[in-house]
């Protein structure tokens, strides 16, 4: 079945947030910092299984060390589960420079729905700029 859709009625699960848990909790070039990514199932009913969560960034400027599909387990219906990815931004990177970021998410294998979030790199000297500068678009992943 070439051509086949997969339909869910659970969730929406949703990026919630993000944190820094590393020593460094400023983005700064050539920092290497771990991120503790939230989602959470914004259903009401329905727990989510088996759900997994990649990230990936289309700046150059940032490398995902975490290059895998962590996995959440099972989300209850308003639960929200968090996980730890890797990140380093590149010792080029200019002051004040927005780095965007995709979270794809699966539920029992299926890519059912795909979040964005960003951040900016702060000046390493004077700390000036925003810490976390979050975009959240939240959009169903469509299959053919």
């Amino acid at each position: 079945l070439d051509n086949m859709t997969t339909f869910t009625t659970i969730g929406p699960i949703v990026f919630e947030s993000y944190t820094f848990t590393s020593r460094d909790t400023e983005p700064n070039p050539g920092d290497q910092l771990t991120l503790k990514l939230t989602l959470k199932n914004g259903g009401s009913t329905a727990t989510a299984p088996e759900v997994k969560a990649k990230i990936t960034s289309p700046d150059t400027l940032v490398t995902v060390i975490t290059d895998f599909y962590y996995s959440f387990k099972d989300i209850d219906a308003g639960e929200s589960k968090t996980g730890n990815y890797k990140i380093e931004i590149s010792e080029n990177c200019p002051d004040n420079t927005e780095i965007q970021f995709a979270v794809d998410i699966t539920s029992n294998g299926d890519p059912f729905w795909r979040d964005t979030f960003s951040i900016q790199v702060v000046d390493p000297s004077t700390g000036v700029g925003s810490k976390e500068k979050l975009i959240h678009h939240f959009f169903p992943v469509c299959q053919n």
